[in-house]
């Protein structure tokens, strides 16, 4: 990971850092809180993907394994659906021959 640098402010600071998973990089924002004093990351393009970590290096670990954990299961879940659908193509097919 690249390192970027967050100002020590009592507002709080965002940055964007690519993260790469086993499916690609996906661009993820990185909001540190002062008052929690941790970050919490949020993935920009991949929907309900939102972690926390106490550093750095431990938010972007859980940001990368909440990414590939939501892209399995969508992943999974699209391929269910399409095999279900051709499963009831089929039934339909055969009941009217």
């Amino acid at each position: 990971m690249r390192k970027k640098r967050f100002q020590k402010t009592r507002a709080k600071a965002k940055v964007a850092i690519p993260i790469q998973t086993s499916y690609g990089r996906h661009l993820c924002e990185f909001i540190y809180d002062p008052q929690e004093k941790g970050y919490t990351v949020i993935a920009k393009h991949v929907p309900g993907v939102v972690t926390q970590g106490k550093t750095l290096r431990e938010a972007e670990r859980m940001a990368r394994e909440a990414l590939e954990l939501c892209i399995e299961g969508l992943t999974a879940e699209r391929f269910a659906s399409r095999a279900e659908f051709r499963a009831r193509e089929r039934m339909l097919s055969s009941a009217r021959t």
